[in-house]
């Protein structure tokens, strides 16, 4: 039977459920695959409201413990699930972002970045502030609940807009990076087209001066 209690800490369930999908599907735009880790904690946190489920109808799936104390054990299990889920995502979206910030800068320079992505910088920065948090949170570990609260009620929305900003500049790079290696191409083949035809008229030179002296 469920009762005050046990719905107390199902509510808290239930909220932290709804703060990691809000989290999983902000960090879906970033990337699909960075979500899987949060995913599969849901599926644990949802095993584990099952099972307390059917212990509070009546089937006891540890005989040591009493029905409250199994419910309780499984409510609170299912909520730290809920809230690894939301950390992961956090965890997996700064991850991503901070390499794919820095192969953007390997693959076409950091003056052709920073010129065409007015975002990068800022956006790197925010990122590196999120890092420096999540850093302090496994040190001090008492305040890393709060440390997340704050990270996805005030940082991550910004980096997913900067994020979104830096994808447009970055889609006017890959078109100007494919612009130039389309006029370096036509100049090589232009260069050559210049050079066949010079060489063309120097052989036909050199044939109308061999046949007007052997004649």
């Amino acid at each position: 039977m469920i009762t005050e209690e046990h719905l107390i800490i199902l509510q808290r369930v239930a909220a932290h459920w709804d703060g990691a999908e809000f989290v999983i599907k902000s960090a879906e735009t970033i990337r699909g695959e960075v979500v899987l880790p949060s995913i599969n904690e849901l599926r644990y946190a949802g095993r584990r409201l099952v099972d307390a489920i059917l212990v509070a109808g009546g089937k006891s799936l540890d005989q040591a413990r009493s029905t409250d104390e199994q419910i309780n054990s499984f409510a609170i299990e299912a909520e730290q699930f809920c809230v690894r889920a939301q950390h992961d995502a956090v965890d997996a979206s700064v991850l991503y972002l901070k390499n794919h910030t820095k192969l953007l800068a390997d693959k076409f320079g950091m003056d052709e970045v920073v010129s065409h992505c007015p975002e990068y910088i800022p956006m790197c920065i925010a990122l590196d502030e999120i890092a420096d948090l999540i850093a302090d949170s496994r040190r001090e570990r008492h305040l890393r609940m709060e440390t997340y609260v704050d990270i996805v009620k005030n940082q991550f929305p910004v980096i997913l807009n900067k994020y979104k900003t830096l994808l447009y500049g970055e889609n006017i790079l890959i078109l100007a990076r494919k612009k130039s290696a389309y006029e370096s191409k036509s100049k090589r083949f232009l260069f050559w087209v210049s050079i066949s035809g010079l060489t063309i008229g120097v052989i036909t030179l050199v044939d109308k001066i061999y046949t007007y002296f052997v004649k």
